[in-house]
């Protein structure tokens, strides 16, 4: 099956999407030290402790989440959201061939079906996250598909035993 419009999605959307999956998951991670730095301070009735609190909010935490995002977002399978493509769906895998505003192709890229973890649906697209990381994903959105039948053949190939 081929999906032969080119299709992606903006880098803006891409990083909402990884926003939501990293602070669904390790919100608190973020939220512990800020919860510790309020109950100190209010133990030790320290008005430091309000300084420290506005250095962790400030500094702190947007340069972890920066660092996070950028470790995540930039990663080479982060472009097979973003680009401009095409892509060709078998039994085993799907190619991705980039192409440029001309319609050309560029490079291509394959992932075979044991690098997808699992199908997330979303209201704007299918989300196929891959086994190395629950951060690793490729966008496909359902202006991608020229049928709702095309997009059920989709999903039937990727749930079919490999």
């Amino acid at each position: 099956m081929e999906l032969s419009q080119p299709f992606n999605i903006t880098s803006s959307r891409y990083y909402r999407l990884l926003v939501k999956a990293y602070m669904s998951r390790l919100w608190w991670l973020y939220a512990l030290p800020f919860i510790a730095i309020i109950v100190t301070g209010a133990i030790l009735s320290d008005v430091r402790f309000l300084f420290l609190l506005l250095i962790y909010a400030f500094i702190v935490v947007p340069m972890a989440f920066t660092f996070a995002l950028i470790n995540y977002g930039l990663h080479p399978v982060s472009r097979y959201s973003i680009l401009l493509k095409r892509a060709t769906v078998n039994a085993d895998s799907i190619e991705f061939h980039f192409v440029d505003d001309d319609g050309n192709v560029k490079s291509s890229a394959k992932v075979i079906w044991n690098e997808v973890a699992r199908i997330k649906a979303t209201s704007e697209e299918l989300l196929l996250q891959l086994t190395e990381s629950g951060y690793r994903f490729i966008a496909i959105p359902y202006t991608a598909f020229s049928s709702p039948e095309q997009l059920k053949d989709f999903l039937r190939i990727l749930s079919a035993p490999n």
